[in-house]
């Protein structure tokens, strides 16, 4: 006859395998089987060039992102330059004579304003074109416009066009 040591394991060892099924029952886990699970042989070179392939991948799709990211930039860059190269231009045509094509100057090549249209020539011209007309007036070059004067040099001087000297 089994001792009452004996019995009270079995009692005990009982007890705690009803528990265990329990919880496993509640929590729905697996019922473990007689054998222990299986393990999987990894082939480490084979997981080596999958983490390295992976990773160049993002690498290569990162220096996609980077040289896109350029080009946008290079083409803002150059967008700014046209810009800037077409305002430069414009600002040449204005501080510049229409016909001579000089840029003026407050001493010798002074912009003056025609009064009846509003068109700058510097002063040169202006001299030169009063000829023309029997110092009786000048013909714009611009619009044809016809100033009355007989001194050109008391037209107005046009202060906008003149480049701004350093103080």
């Amino acid at each position: 006859m089994p001792s009452e040591k004996v019995r009270k394991s079995r009692t005990e060892f009982e007890k705690r395998e009803k528990i265990a099924a329990r919880q496993r029952r509640d929590s729905k886990l697996p019922v473990p089987t007689g054998s222990p699970p299986r393990t999987t042989v990894i082939d480490v070179p084979e997981l080596k060039s999958k983490i390295f392939a992976q990773r160049m991948e993002k690498l290569q799709q990162k220096l996609v992102a980077e040289q896109i990211e350029k080009a946008k930039m290079k083409s803002t860059i150059e967008a700014q330059e046209k810009i800037i190269g077409r305002l430069n231009e414009q600002l040449e045509d204005i501080t510049s004579c229409s016909v001579c094509l000089q840029r003026y100057h407050a001493t010798d090549r002074i912009p003056k304003m025609l009064s009846r249209c509003g068109h700058t020539i510097c002063i040169e011209c202006i001299n030169r074109l009063h000829a023309l007309l029997g110092y009786q007036g000048v013909k714009c070059p611009t619009c044809a416009t016809i100033t009355h004067t007989a001194i050109p040099d008391l037209l107005p001087k046009n202060y906008s066009v003149l480049p701004i000297d350093p103080i």
